[in-house]
């Protein structure tokens, strides 16, 4: 799993420094996955925010993983960063790549970043990454709703294979692309805590 993650890295970066066609960043149909507006509808509920028992529940602060940090660059510059959970990390040569073994397999953390890509839309991106994931693992790949990191509006996508659960973040800031990939062997509950601690660690520089 881990090269094709990396394939399909390489694949995404080598579409956008080649420079994406200029009539696939704009005025693209709707498709799935699209974020709608957070703030929610602007009715009333008819619930009396000063009753307890009729407030809505916030959901739990999450906290941000305060292991290793990595550090990812363009050729140019540091353009994003974000720390590691706390473990016994692998580090690739890179510096963009993690490794943690355990006896339910490999996890895997890793980033890559690309300029080139000013003017073209995250749905583009979305599923120009999308039809390559699916192409190399001959998977089902799912755009879930986009997600904000560190303020910056970006698309998921999510699939299940034999060696577990994928998790990808992909998202633009002016002339540069970003991803960041998760490979589980499992998709539990902790996978899923590990990928929204990470993500809350994340920011653009």
């Amino acid at each position: 799993m881990k090269s094709r993650v990396l394939a399909w890295s390489v694949l995404l970066t080598a579409a956008l420094t080649t420079g994406c066609a200029a009539d696939g960043t704009s005025g693209e149909p709707p498709v799935e996955g699209a974020s709608t507006s957070s703030s929610g509808s602007s009715g009333s509920s008819g619930a009396d925010p000063t009753d307890p028992e009729s407030a809505t529940p916030s959901e739990p602060e999450v906290v941000p993983a305060s292991g290793e940090r990595l550090t990812i660059a363009t050729v140019e510059r540091d353009v994003f960063g974000f720390r590691l959970p706390e473990g016994d990390w692998s580090i690739g040569a890179s510096g963009r790549t993690a490794l943690r073994d355990s006896p339910e397999g490999a996890t895997s953390i890793g980033a890559a970043a690309a300029t080139g890509a000013d003017g073209v839309s995250l749905d583009f991106l979305a599923r120009a990454d999308k039809r390559d994931f699916a192409a190399i693992t001959g998977t089902k790949v799912v755009r879930q709703d986009n997600r904000s990191v560190d303020g910056i509006d970006g698309y998921v996508l999510e699939a299940s294979t034999s060696d577990g659960l994928s998790y990808k973040y992909g998202s633009v800031l002016g002339d540069t692309s970003l991803t960041v990939t998760f490979e589980f062997p499992e998709d539990t509950p902790e996978a899923r805590a590990e990928i929204e601690s990470v993500l809350a660690s994340a920011a653009w520089q």
